[in-house]
């Protein structure tokens, strides 16, 4: 088995995991990874993943698209996703627009918050009409 649960084989680097660790700083921009797990600090942006999580030590500064966001720690900044899942201590400060939007009991959400349908292939978003009155 390679590591995080691949079977090492070449034909799995496109299956990847970005894992900042706690006590880790990181600044710039990440692209096009599956997956982005966040511990430690990241200031930036992380754009057309697959899927985004905050953990509860984690702490992102910047600008976040992709299809799913998790979030159980802290950001700051902007996010445009499909999903957006703020766990029960999580802490959002800014501007939010996606398809879904739960919020658990202790999670934080302070700013703007637009519903907004997320282009997978291009990381753009298309604003949803307004419903019926």
């Amino acid at each position: 088995m390679g590591f995080f649960g691949g079977t090492g084989a070449s034909g799995d680097a496109g299956n990847g995991k970005t894992i900042i660790a706690r006590g880790c700083t990181i600044r710039g921009e990440l692209t096009g990874s599956d997956a982005v797990h966040v511990d430690g600090e990241f200031e930036g942006s992380i754009i057309d993943v697959s899927m985004v999580s905050i953990g509860l030590n984690g702490d992102v500064r910047g600008t976040i698209r992709a299809r799913r966001v998790v979030i159980s720690g802290r950001f700051e900044g902007e996010i445009r996703t499909g999903t957006l899942d703020l766990l029960q201590k999580a802490m959002v400060k800014g501007e939010v627009c996606c398809e879904q939007l739960s919020v658990e009991r202790g999670g934080v959400l302070d700013g703007r918050c637009c519903q907004e349908a997320y282009e997978e292939s291009f990381g753009d978003a298309v604003a949803l009409p307004a419903p019926a009155v």
